[in-house]
């Protein structure tokens, strides 16, 4: 008698499982997923019903009748009823700044391509040429490690092109920026501005509705 499990999450990420790798036909499996969406991610992107894996090797994908015969009476096998759900490989990159991609765009002066604090600095300083005292200049793409003063950017490098306009320039990660005196101004930020508390953010996993 088959051991069934019922799943009550939305996907299952089948770990650091291999879809390339594949052992000889009829090898017993230990786990197998049936009625699903199994995506191989393969050369076509193709979208299985099931699959089958013994030690953590694929040894079949495909419907669930041809899955369920390497089934076997293989003891403690488990086999996992998706109820339509999504199985996917293991994911390497576990986040994306998928919203930053276009949001860049709205960015002043492009950086990336900077190799130098004083090459930066000079765009900064001809973006003030061309914009009113009191506007906001931004920029994006910065990147310490490309400089070649290998240092970060620093408010006092831009204070002295920019004194009259904020300025906000977020380095190439998107995971910090660097402002000039007048925009922490703005912010109210001041020498005696205590740093901010590091909060931990528990993701919660989000349900993926069966195809239709």
């Amino acid at each position: 008698m088959f051991l069934r499990r019922k799943l009550t999450v939305s996907s299952v990420f089948l770990g650091s499982l291999l879809l390339t790798r594949t052992l000889p036909a009829q090898v017993p499996a230990d786990l197998v997923l049936i009625h699903g969406h199994i995506l191989t991610v393969d050369a076509n992107d193709s979208v299985a019903e099931a699959i089958a894996v013994r030690h953590g090797v694929i040894v079949k994908v495909g419907t669930d009748a041809e899955v369920l015969e390497f089934a076997g009476n293989t003891p403690g096998i488990r086999i996992i009823d998706l109820q339509g759900h999504t199985a996917t490989p293991g994911l390497i990159d576990t986040h994306a700044h998928i919203a930053d991609g276009g949001v860049e765009e709205l960015f002043g002066i492009k950086l990336s391509d900077a190799a130098s604090v004083a090459e930066i600095v000079t765009r900064v300083k001809a973006k003030t040429a061309l914009v009113k005292p009191g506007e906001w200049i931004t920029g994006s793409g910065w990147d310490e490690g490309k400089l070649a003063e290998h240092r970060y950017v620093t408010a006092a490098d831009l204070d002295a092109v920019a004194p009259n306009n904020p300025v906000w320039l977020v380095h190439t990660t998107g995971h910090y920026g660097v402002a000039n005196s007048r925009a922490l101004k703005l912010a109210h930020i001041t020498a005696r501005t205590a740093d901010p508390i590091a909060v931990r953010l528990t993701a919660t996993p989000t349900a993926i509705p069966p195809a239709s």
